[in-house]
């Protein structure tokens, strides 16, 4: 018997046919493709100023929703953090 994992979910089953369509638990169709990884924000750590904001709208272009949230939260707490 052959066990599958849902690279999505973690999901570990054994399938009923050879070739399943989605993972039985999240019920992804693209269960055996990895998630992209989120957005890693220490690549600010060490730029100030125009540097950063060169760096961060070069990342902002194709970053997904969830990564343009991300980062515009990192900004927004560094800049905070800073005027204290």
């Amino acid at each position: 018997m052959i066990e599958l994992t849902c690279l999505r979910c973690g999901h570990i089953w054994i399938p009923r046919q050879d070739n399943p369509e989605r993972c039985p638990k999240c019920k992804s169709y693209r269960w055996n493709t990895k998630k992209k990884k989120d957005i890693d924000l220490s690549i600010f750590d060490d730029l100030d100023g125009p540097e950063l904001v060169t760096k961060a709208t070069e990342l902002f272009k194709n970053a997904t929703q969830k990564d343009r949230e991300t980062i515009n939260q990192y900004l927004f707490d560094r800049a905070l953090k800073e005027n204290k």
